[in-house]
């Protein structure tokens, strides 16, 4: 059964991934498109329930972790609120959230596998909603491109998302967040909630509030400029949060100094070059786009929510030499990939190159790291997990 399902989920995926790439020339209706995304996500939760962690996973150690919650006979109020015992791992006692999800699938099966099954799936829904909603209100075909997977996966890497699961769960509810907070123009009071469960899952999160309501002002290369300069001094601000005596807050401070560290992780150098050099181009194109004053969009909630892709992105481009203030901060790019997606769309609409051959140039540039880091984490599932 297991060999089975794999196969079958691989063999969707190819189908799916096929009948993306030659959208242009295939008419679907919008129901189909949905479905199919749901069945996308699906079969990747079903890929993640049967990996088998080798050493070194984060995934091992939580399996681990989940038979002492298992284990153990504290109540759910208990194990949310523990003070002494630890049960699930000392350093997730204020991950309110997380332990939340960890403490039922603990008590209603057996089977650990149910944890990344879950977390990728929701992982993914999350993704596909943003994907589809963005094309139906932004395109005339409403069909997600190829180039948007490719940097969704560039970005937001399947292999991580199994393996470093609170993470990519993390940043895929806060991106939901913004997205409905930014762009769908919902009230503050849902993106707080879903901002306090993203944190709650994994303080990473946090990173990206700062910004969402700096996109809120239009104070363009300015807030470039006092980005850079946040980055610069993130170090002298994490100081005064071990100092504030906030739990959060030196929390916040323990992880980046543990992110920082020599102690950091380091493998993956193809995933944190091909980051860093995605973000550039996008950064360059935007600031091409809006050169002499002009603007790429008219309505406010396309300019704020690509102002905190901006933001962000420069925030993180700022820590080049810290390998995790990169790569984890990086997810949510891949949340947002359509959105990213279509700002080349833009550029291309626009005749504001000077060479008509540079956008051309970049995109190739672009294509080729995304289909090399997407090869490499691919290579990394079938060889190295054997599923």
């Amino acid at each position: 059964m297991r060999d089975f399902l794999v196969c079958l989920s691989v063999l969707y995926i190819f189908i799916f991934l096929t009948c993306v790439f030659l959208s242009k020339w295939i008419r679907v209706s919008q129901g189909t498109i949905c479905c199919s995304f749901i069945l996308f996500s699906l079969t990747l939760s079903i890929l993640a329930y049967y990996v088998i962690p080798p050493y070194g996973w984060d995934l091992r150690r939580h399996f681990d972790l989940l038979e002492g919650i298992r284990n153990s006979h504290l109540s759910l109020k208990e194990f949310l609120f523990q003070t002494r015992t630890n049960i699930g791992g000392s350093a997730y006692t204020s991950l309110v959230a997380f332990n939340f999800i960890r403490y039922f699938i603990a008590r209603l099966t057996d089977n650990n596998h149910m944890l990344p099954w879950l977390c990728v799936l929701a992982d993914y829904l999350i993704i596909s909603y943003i994907a589809t909603d963005w094309v139906l209100e932004n395109t005339e075909d409403g069909k997600v491109d190829f180039f948007s997977l490719m940097l969704c996966f560039s970005f937001y890497p399947f292999v991580h998302a199994v393996s470093g699961m609170r993470t990519a769960l993390s940043v895929a509810i806060m991106g939901l967040g913004i997205y409905r907070y930014l762009y769908k123009r919902k009230g503050i009071c849902g993106f707080i909630v879903l901002a306090v469960i993203a944190v709650t899952i994994h303080q990473v999160a946090l990173i990206a509030v700062p910004f969402v309501f700096l996109a809120r002002f239009r104070i363009g290369v300015r807030g470039i400029m006092f980005v850079f300069l946040a980055s610069v001094l993130l170090e002298r601000m994490t100081a005064f949060f071990s100092a504030s005596g906030f739990r959060y807050l030196v929390r916040i401070a323990w992880l980046y100094n543990r992110y920082t560290s020599d102690n950091q992780y380091r493998a993956g150098r193809y995933n944190l070059y091909g980051d860093i050099i995605l973000m550039c181009i996008m950064v360059i194109i935007y600031l091409l786009l809006q050169k002499d004053g002009d603007t790429i969009f008219l309505s406010q909630k396309h300019n704020e929510i690509y102002s905190f892709l901006i933001y962000y992105m420069c925030f993180v481009l700022g820590n080049i030499g810290n390998y995790d203030l990169v790569l984890r901060p990086s997810y949510l790019l891949g949340v947002f990939a359509p959105v990213l997606s279509f700002l080349i769309r833009k550029a291309e609409a626009k005749y504001v190159w000077n060479d008509k051959y540079l956008l051309g140039f970049l995109k190739i540039i672009m294509y080729g790291i995304c289909m090399f880091v997407c090869y490499r984490h691919t290579e990394i599932l079938v060889n190295g997990l054997k599923i």
